[in-house]
């Protein structure tokens, strides 16, 4: 996979928003080993089994490798989010691994806590909402707020997997909504493709 591949692709014409953001979803998004395991699908279970252990013993739930998905430019080889660093290429010494964790049990109750009317969520109020209307929650946004999110930052900044230690994690209740955040991200950048062309 690269970037000029997948620019080839948002651009492709004509471009229908269902059969071609589905085409390339299946085709960069949800398979194949991730960039940064090419080579090594070992290392990869282990990473999944390691950070799913670690959560279910953190918060009592659950997890299974399964519910662990690397993403990002950690899967792609380069970042797909359309702003500033759009294209750039993973690098193993200053890029994070970002990871999805679907679960839908410790979505919901990080969500109770934040709806909690003790909570202040203070100027980020309207995008934690938009958020979690969109099924997942950005702990950059809510890390000190409640007894979860204070977990959650403690355990990823101190997770570590073989040679990986900078790993992030965004909580998504299931499968379905971290599929349409990266349909969003597909859509978002053709237009920023689109934009530049003109």
């Amino acid at each position: 996979m690269d970037f000029k591949s997948y620019e080839d692709a948002l651009l492709a014409e004509p471009f229908d928003e269902i059969t071609n953001v589905e085409h390339i979803l299946d085709a960069y998004y949800h398979t194949g080993t991730p960039h940064v395991f090419q080579g090594d699908d070992a290392t990869h279970g282990q990473f999944k089994r390691d950070l799913a252990n670690e959560i279910g013993s953190a918060f009592g739930v659950g997890c299974h490798p399964h519910h662990v998905v690397v993403c990002g430019s950690a899967h792609l080889g380069f970042s797909a989010s359309p702003h500033d660093k759009f294209g750039t290429p993973f690098s193993f010494t200053e890029s994070d691994i970002d990871v999805a964790i679907l679960l839908p049990e410790l979505f919901d109750r990080w969500w109770l806590e934040l709806v909690d009317p003790r909570i202040m969520l203070g100027k980020h109020r309207s995008d934690i909402a938009e958020h979690v209307l969109n099924g997942y929650i950005n702990p950059q946004l809510v890390r000190d707020l409640t007894m979860t999110g204070t977990d959650w930052w403690r355990l990823f900044g101190r997770f570590t997997s073989g040679r990986f230690s900078k790993v992030r994690g965004r909580i998504y209740r299931g499968p379905q909504f971290m599929q349409n955040y990266h349909r969003l991200s597909v859509l978002r950048g053709r237009d920023k493709l689109l934009g530049a062309r003109t």
